[in-house]
C-alpha cells in the first residue's frame, strides 16, 4: 500500500482495513497512542 501511496501524490489518505479485529486494533493504538507505546516498550525492555 505504501508504494501506491507514494508513486500517486494525489492520493490524499488511505483506509487500512483487514478481516483480522486484533491487528486492525495494533494499527490504531500506534496511530493513536505511538508516544504511550513507546513509553510502555521502553519500561518493558528496561
Amino acid at each position: 500500500m505504501f508504494w501506491i501511496l507514494q508513486a500517486y501524490p494525489n492520493i490524499e489518505g488511505a483506509v487500512i482495513n483487514d478481516i483480522n479485529e486484533e491487528l486492525i486494533c495494533t494499527y490504531w493504538v500506534i496511530k493513536s497512542y505511538v508516544g504511550a507505546l513507546l513509553l510502555q516498550r521502553r519500561s518493558i525492555s528496561a
